[in-house]
């Protein structure tokens, strides 16, 4: 995983001014975003879920009987 150098900087000034590794702090602010948008994953899920059930497939030319 790559972030940007303001973004390295930032996580790099708050996790070490929060007492945590850098890893924890990430974590932590993931942690916090999941939980403040939890249907942003669950639209997320169910679009992975229609789109490998296969319910696409005529549309990119395949054919479901495959």
């Amino acid at each position: 995983m790559a972030f940007t150098p303001e973004n390295h900087q930032f996580i790099k000034v708050m996790a070490k001014a929060s007492g945590r590794t850098m890893t924890e702090f990430t974590n932590l602010v993931i942690e916090a975003y999941r939980r403040e948008h939890p249907e942003i994953m669950e639209q997320a899920q169910n679009f992975l879920d229609t789109i490998n059930s296969g319910a696409f497939s005529s549309l990119l030319g395949g054919n479901s009987n495959d």
